[in-house]
């Protein structure tokens, strides 16, 4: 596939590329240095730490894939993103996590509705279980959703410089 593409198809890869092995890395340096002066955990908080660090991970597996141009690249960088995309506190769980940046809007209804937004530059992760069983928020990161579309846009990008290409 990389020979059917142009040089600004290839660095837009890059760059998508880039974001999430950075983003990755990011997490994972921010979470490795919390966890060096964090005390003793068992557990549920060991299950939910190696739940992070796995999704970070990720993150840097699914950037070195697409600056390879590997099989699958396409599929696994929607899938880092759609991890991305839904932040939630419902029933005493929490999960929110982000690799790169972070632009939440949503709804926090725990007592009343009232619009809720973050934004973040460093990727971040919350695992929370049992800490606010009242809390029921919701909220969705735009950014995401916008790296989903330029992914989108790509792929269909791709398949048709490749059609476009093995037809000359």
């Amino acid at each position: 596939m990389r020979e059917y593409l142009t040089y600004a198809t290839k660095d837009r890869v890059k760059i998508l590329g880039y974001y999430q092995l950075i983003g990755g890395i990011i997490g994972l340096v921010l979470w490795i240095k919390m966890l060096v002066n964090t005390g003793e955990f068992t557990g549920l908080i060991f299950l939910f730490v190696l739940i992070i660090l796995g999704l970070f991970l990720y993150s840097i597996y699914v950037g070195f894939q697409t600056l390879r141009l590997k099989n699958n690249w396409i599929l696994h960088s929607q899938i880092n993103q759609l991890f991305q995309f839904l932040s939630l506190s419902l029933l005493g769980f929490t999960y929110h996590y982000f690799s790169g940046i972070g632009f939440f809007i949503g709804l926090d209804m725990t007592d009343s509705y009232i619009l809720k937004y973050d934004l973040s530059l460093l990727s971040n992760c919350h695992l929370e279980y049992n800490l606010h069983p009242d809390q029921i928020i919701i909220k969705f990161n735009i950014f995401a959703f916008f790296v989903l579309y330029y992914i989108a846009r790509l792929d269909k990008r791709i398949k048709t410089e490749t059609e476009i290409r093995k037809a000359q």
